[in-house]
């Protein structure tokens, strides 16, 4: 005996009550035949199999009314779209045509067996089941698209565009009707009646700036730039402050597939305050979207990035702005721009999951330590049941030299992070960091080399268990070789080759030091204070004082947290 949830005995209830109304007949005096009952009975089994969602089941039973009364149109149709659910098309396309035969005007069942001929690229049996309904149907508009559609799939565009004339005659000039005419004589290589299609949707709207638009589009499309210049101001003097019509102004660029010009006009239209924050937003929000995607070449990405300054020098408070200009530096690896950008727009947007996630990483790889601190508290009050949560929070306590509570916290992340093994591999990281804080190397080895087993192709992973290995002077042929392996992936990475340059420094080869970390340096290293610290270490033991006494200050500038390094300045002495 099933048993229902009350949403399902909700379902159930509905369905019995429509299908008592489909089978039921009017008052008679003579009882029902128990054939009929039988068969009213098998088709609501089959219906409630089908509600609770078992298919096969369903199946059977709308079969075994088929058995009883072959011409049950309904019970066809419900096959039909049982086999499609099941992509079992030959069948389902089967069961589709034997409905449409027994119930030849039936919307519904026609629309199924439809997409099933469209799905077969059946286009032209498609489409004259539309043809067949448009002469029993002619008022309903929808029929006269769907015939045109499966008609053009077919081949036949001419006889697709006659099917709008025909419609266009009954229901007059409109925008569906003129677009998908233009599309078709575009596909036809009819770029002359095409434009005709938009200038008699002009002639019927003249003071609808969006269709003067479209055409000085389909101009500059066809490099005709004067024609689509003149157009869009033409658009511009009838609605100035307009805010598609300036953002077309610079559409056919990007049509053109100019994207640099396109960008560059974007930074000039963005510049104008009267201009739609939202159609400003949507725009950026799309070109983020393409860059992430990779839709977009990454080699644009500077470009965006203009833009996106350009929206906020004229709108600096918006919070969407904000963000987005956020993410797009976020993507430029310029981590600290990138947070000032995201603590505008975590002012009012405060449940943006990736917006934390975001801004806490970009305080991390930064080393803004006591802003970490303070926004991985707030990150875990809102999102307590986050595995993200936990390890931001360890990451804190860890920073602060709380290494028993960072542990505490780490340990969370496996077990709320079930599938995510990345997170999990980098929390592990942090509790082998912990424990190395706490001296105890056993269980920080033990905690590398699970998270190096769980990932053995992570670069961070192998990176973090080798430079532990050089911090601490051991095995360093080993810290060497991990280190190689993650450069071979990634030559110019800048952290990577400051640890390669340490570990050769802790090995006493100070030349081979020096030259790794100058190659560091010109990889981003000189933002980073760990670089400009190490530099200066291999340029004292090189007899460069001086030079390395100005790196130290510069890693200093940069906001290193390095115990040692005001120290090593002030006395301008090596301490390690």
């Amino acid at each position: 005996m099933h048993n229902f949830t009350p949403k399902q005995w909700s379902l159930l209830i509905l369905l019995l009550s429509i299908t008592v109304g489909v089978f039921a007949q009017p008052p008679q005096k003579s009882r029902p035949k128990e054939s009929d009952v039988l068969l009213e009975k098998l088709f609501i089994e089959a219906n409630r199999e089908k509600i609770l969602g078992n298919i096969d089941e369903a199946i059977m039973r709308y079969l075994e009314v088929l058995q009883k009364d072959n011409d049950n149109a309904a019970a066809h149709y419900e096959l039909a779209r049982l086999y499609k659910q099941q992509e079992v098309y030959d069948k389902a396309i089967n069961r589709a045509e034997k409905a449409v035969a027994l119930e030849e005007y039936n919307l519904l069942y026609n629309n199924l067996y439809a997409s099933l001929l469209e799905k077969e690229g059946n286009f032209k049996k498609a489409a004259e089941l539309y043809a067949n309904l448009t002469d029993k149907y002619s008022e309903k508009e929808q029929l006269y698209f769907d015939w045109a559609y499966f008609l053009s799939k077919s081949g036949k565009s001419d006889q697709a565009i006659k099917v709008y004339n025909n419609l266009e005659k009954r229901v007059g000039i409109k925008e569906t009707i003129s677009m998908r005419k233009y599309k078709l004589y575009m596909k036809s290589g009819k770029q002359k009646k095409a434009s005709q299609e938009i200038e008699l949707l002009i002639q019927a709207y003249p003071k609808e700036a969006e269709y003067i638009i479209r055409l000085a589009n389909f101009y500059a499309s066809t490099k005709d730039l004067e024609k689509a210049k003149s157009l869009y101001k033409k658009a511009l003097n009838i609605d100035p402050n307009n805010p598609t019509a300036n953002m077309a102004m610079v559409e056919f660029f990007l049509q053109n597939g100019d994207t640099s010009r396109y960008l560059n006009a974007l930074v000039n239209t963005f510049e104008n305050p009267h201009q739609n924050l939202t159609t400003k937003l949507e725009t950026l929000k799309s070109l983020s979207k393409q860059l992430e995607t990779g839709t977009m070449s990454s080699s644009y990405l500077d470009q965006v990035v203009l833009v996106g300054k350009k929206l906020l020098e004229t709108d600096p408070g918006s919070p969407d702005a904000n963000l987005i200009l956020g993410d797009l530096l976020y993507q430029q690896q310029k981590y600290n721009q990138a947070v000032s950008n995201y603590k505008i727009a975590i002012r009012f947007i405060r449940n943006d999951l990736n917006l934390w996630k975001n801004l806490l990483e970009c305080l991390l790889i930064t080393n803004q330590q006591k802003e970490l601190q303070k926004r991985s508290a707030q990150f875990i009050e809102l999102y307590p049941s986050q595995a993200a949560s936990y390890y931001y929070s360890g990451i804190a306590y860890y920073q602060t030299g709380a290494y028993q509570k960072a542990i505490k916290e780490l340990g969370q992340v496996p077990e709320i992070a079930v599938t995510d093994m990345h997170l999990q591999g980098k929390a592990l990281c942090y509790v082998a960091k912990s424990y190395e804080g706490l001296e105890n190397l056993e269980k920080a080895d033990q905690a590398y080399n699970e998270a190096i087993l769980m990932f053995p192709n992570d670069p961070e992973i192998i990176h973090n268990y080798a430079y532990s290995l050089a911090k601490r002077g051991t095995m360093l042929n080993k810290a060497q070789e991990l280190v190689e392996g993650i450069l071979e992936k990634a030559p110019k990475n800048a952290k990577y080759t400051t640890t390669s340059g340490f570990i050769a420094y802790k090995q006493n080869q100070y030349s081979i030091a020096e030259q790794t970390l100058s190659k560091a340096l010109s990889f981003g290293g000189n933002e980073q204070p760990e670089t400009l610290e190490r530099y200066g270490d291999v340029l004292f033991k090189l007899g460069k004082e001086n030079e390395a006494v100005n790196y130290w200050q510069k890693a200093l500038d940069k906001g290193s947290t390095s115990s040692l390094l005001q120290r090593k300045i002030s006395t301008k002495q090596l301490y390690e």
